[in-house]
């Protein structure tokens, strides 16, 4: 999803044949990626990130599930760190809570029309913001409380590449206050 006034792409941004380039007016709340996904996307595994995540090959990790594991999880992934010397190193937050990239099967949340549209209406903030992933998680949790929410940190390895260090004032504006605040665990798998 690219805002209209970033276009055209620079000609280093040159989409792979599979990517699908949607031009949207401005920039997109959280609860527009999940309606995009639901209109667009239903049969897909869908992934959505800031621009400035990078990833490895072991995003393939999401390929080598079943789709009954697939259709019935929801998936936040906290981020690692590039180091020049050390290469990979995980960082989960000591108390958790910082994840980067989201990972679904719309037809898992997009066949109740209900649930969906608030769980949209209740996501209108920007990726960015503080708290967003959080209470992502907790809007998830509480229109679809059958759906697993996990963490595959170990399995896969995404970096937040901040190109600034920038924060605009909506970033300190906290969106997971009240309660309305999910932390999940990483997964130990192997």
């Amino acid at each position: 999803m690219v805002e209209k006034k970033h276009q055209p792409l620079p000609s280093f941004a040159e989409l792979a044949p599979h990517v699908r380039q949607s031009v949207i007016p401005k920039r997109p709340f959280m609860g527009d990626f999940i309606q995009y996904a639901c209109d667009h996307l239903m049969d897909y595994r869908v992934m959505f990130s800031n621009a400035d995540i990078l990833f490895d090959s072991s995003i393939g990790y999401f390929t080598m599930m079943s789709d009954k594991v697939f259709d019935s999880t929801f998936y936040a992934i906290t981020r690692w760190y590039k180091h020049e010397t050390e290469g990979m190193t995980p960082n989960p937050f000591q108390w958790g809570g910082s994840y980067d990239t989201f990972v679904f099967k719309p037809r898992s949340i997009c066949t109740n029309q209900t649930a969906l549209q608030d769980l949209v209406s209740n996501l209108d903030f920007h990726l960015g913001v503080m708290g967003m992933e959080n209470r992502l998680l907790w809007e998830v949790r509480r229109q679809y409380p059958e759906m697993r929410l996990i963490n595959p940190l170990w399995q896969v390895k995404t970096v937040h590449n901040h190109a600034s260090p920038e924060r605009s004032a909506e970033w300190a504006k906290r969106v997971d206050s009240g309660g309305k605040s999910i932390v999940i665990s990483w997964e130990y798998m192997v």
